[in-house]
């Protein structure tokens, strides 16, 4: 199986997910922070799952700051039918933002951070990339 994308700012989240994806998921991970670079390679290597942070500080999308909805939205117009599911990672987590976030960037998933049950967000990741 290819590598799972990470686009992630913070190092400690990304070495959780790196730890939970790579020793119980047992598969490759790829670790981003920055915009265009991941759009050309998600485009180019076609991962099986993108996890993508919502804030993701200092990202920049053709030379402007960006956040990752804009980089969801771009994946998914750019790629359209090819575009790998994308489920975004955030520490917003007041009532409406899951249908908010999922409609602004057209992620096929949502996971509210600090994730609390393992378990589900591992059967979740599972059922996206099984399609």
């Amino acid at each position: 199986m290819k590598p799972f994308y990470i686009v992630e700012d913070d190092p400690l989240i990304r070495r959780y997910l790196l730890h939970l994806l790579t020793r119980v998921m047992k598969v490759q991970v790829i670790e981003w922070t920055e915009g265009q670079d991941v759009i050309a390679t998600v485009e180019a290597e076609q991962p099986p799952l993108v996890l993508l942070d919502i804030t993701l500080r200092g990202a920049t999308l053709d030379g402007r700051p960006t956040d990752g909805l804009a980089l969801c939205r771009r994946i998914k117009e750019q790629l359209g039918d090819a575009a790998p599911p994308v489920m975004l990672l955030t520490a917003h987590a007041v009532e409406g933002d899951r249908e908010r976030f999922l409609g602004e960037s057209g992620a096929d998933d949502y996971q509210a951070k600090p994730i609390f049950d393992e378990n589900d967000f591992l059967d979740r990741m599972a059922k996206l990339v099984a399609g």
